[in-house]
């Protein structure tokens, strides 16, 4: 089997994958009231200047305050914890991508008086990506870290293999971190967020969005590919970056690299 006919067999099996999971999603519950989800994200605020927002990973935040603390320096950035995770309030129901997405969408138009780069990291791409397709008005540009899911793990068994990988590549430090938070969210609401990340197309929704994208992808991430994130950045105003030596978690273990990545889209730095 060539490397063509593998990534079209493991594309087919994702497709699969992702009707299984917009059923189970939908068993999630009721659609969530959007004044309740606004008012459950948390935004950990610092710094001034032109507006970034950074939107983590699956249920936790604490391992990109480091990378917060250095992006300040160029900004006011907001680090924004969402319904039921980290110091984001608990909200009747289980909140998926979609819930998170109509959060942040709204978080954005009520409390931005500016556009702002918007970093989305891992999950967080995801919710990015679903906020600029339904409004952009508040969005400058979008820098997708370690974007997921790509199309050959969008089934149950491919992303929990890749997971397994993708742990095992984990630097010193971000298990003790990421644990307690992963706790506070609690299993119903991390498995919503698993599976409805697993029902989503973001390349869909980007065909939605017009302003710059940037899309970065560790060397060693074991959940993205190189060509994943190039066929996301095929578009005008697309640029793709790719870390040397990276993992799917470089924000955590090379702050820098995400710092100077966006200082280039916040027109602070020459090309990179």
């Amino acid at each position: 089997m060539t490397g063509t006919q593998r990534e079209a067999t493991a594309e087919a099996a994702g497709s699969r994958g992702r009707r299984w999971a917009t059923v189970a999603t939908r068993r999630f519950g009721r659609r969530l009231a959007i004044t309740d989800l606004t008012a459950a994200v948390h935004a950990r605020t610092m710094g001034d200047g032109a507006d970034v927002v950074i939107v983590p990973g699956l249920a936790v935040s604490a391992y990109l305050y480091e990378t917060q603390e250095r992006l300040a320096a160029l900004g006011r950035v907001h680090l924004l914890e969402l319904p039921g995770v980290a110091g984001g309030r608990d909200v009747p129901g289980t909140p998926t991508l979609r819930d998170d997405a109509a959060a942040v969408t709204e978080w954005l138009r009520t409390r931005l008086r500016r556009p702002a780069i918007v970093v989305g990291h891992s999950y967080g791409t995801q919710v990015a990506v679903r906020t600029a397709a339904a409004d952009d008005t508040f969005v400058a540009g979008l820098v997708l870290a370690s974007p997921t899911v790509d199309p050959r793990y969008r089934s149950l068994r491919r992303l929990l293999w890749a997971w397994r990988a993708d742990a095992r590549t984990h630097p010193e430090g971000l298990v003790e971190v990421n644990r307690p938070q992963q706790r506070r969210a609690g299993l119903g609401r991390v498995c919503a967020m698993g599976v409805s990340m697993l029902a989503d197309a973001p390349e869909r929704w980007l065909a939605q969005v017009a302003v710059p994208l940037t899309v970065m992808v560790g060397s060693r991430d074991a959940l993205g590919t190189e060509a994943w994130g190039r066929r996301l950045t095929d578009r005008p105003n697309g640029r793709y970056v790719r870390v040397e030596g990276g993992t799917h978690t470089f924000p955590f273990e090379c702050p820098e690299a995400l710092v100077r990545t966006v200082r280039v889209d916040m027109g602070k730095d020459t090309e990179q």
